[in-house]
């Protein structure tokens, strides 16, 4: 096929039909369906962190659970909308829904996350659907940060600030403060991971996955009929013998 720069808005166009019988190509199988659609609770990873969601998608990609950054979801729009989400996913298919939370162990991270916990129990109380919207914490807790040794954030203001949410993260006995990027990598995504696969219900994740491959091989005979239909058309370059 050549190709010339045209002027007038003449599209590029083929030789001959021989030309274009070259282009013909095998039709690809790209079948798949909802792995979760069965799952009696969707899940979701959110992660405060918005650099760490491509690593964590790679850590959980077999199982087909999506990773979100919650920096947005601080306002209460933002979260209504989705307890809208889980509302409609319970009414289509009985599912509740599941988040798991990854963020820092700090005062405004802790109360993000308790706000956020709150704010989804009052929406669900008052459409008297309590139970079909859960927020986890996976991710960090005062227990893993002195399990794991993880150093304290210095970049912090002092926890003797007057800050009402400072004061109250020293009360409850919550310190020390740490970002959730000092978690080493490996540890990190395997705990993602941990909280993935306790939130699904692996044997019906693995029947969808054996569903879906046996559903392709269907798909994969059609499309190998249509193939050698378009050889025995297009293979000798559309020439009739």
């Amino acid at each position: 096929m050549t190709a010339f720069h045209t002027f007038g808005g003449d599209d590029d166009g083929y030789d001959s039909p021989e030309d274009y019988y070259e282009t013909i190509e095998a039709i690809s199988n790209y079948y798949s369906r909802s792995w979760h659609d069965d799952q009696p609770s969707f899940v979701q990873v959110l992660c405060e962190a918005a650099g760490m969601v491509p690593m964590l998608e790679s850590a959980i990609e077999d199982l087909r659970v999506g990773v979100a950054s919650s920096s947005g979801f601080d306002s209460l729009t933002a979260k209504h909308d989705l307890f809208i989400e889980a509302q409609s996913r319970y009414m289509a298919l009985g599912q509740k829904t599941i988040l798991l939370h990854v963020g820092d162990h700090d005062p405004s991270g802790y109360w993000m996350h308790r706000s956020m916990a709150e704010d989804f129990e009052a929406f669900c109380h008052d459409k008297e659907v309590e139970g079909i919207l859960e927020l986890r914490r996976t991710l960090l807790t005062p227990e893993q940060i002195r399990e794991w040794q993880i150093d304290p954030d210095t970049k912090q203001p002092s926890l003797t600030t007057r800050h009402s949410h400072t004061k109250q993260f020293v009360a409850l006995g919550l310190t020390p403060a740490a970002q959730v990027e000092a978690v080493p990598p490996d540890v990190l995504t395997q705990k993602v991971r941990q909280g993935v696969k306790e939130a699904l219900d692996l044997e019906i994740l693995e029947a969808s996955a054996e569903r879906e491959r046996l559903e392709r091989d269907l798909v994969q005979a059609k499309i190998n009929q249509a193939n050698e239909a378009l050889q025995s058309v297009f293979g000798d370059n559309g020439q009739e013998d």
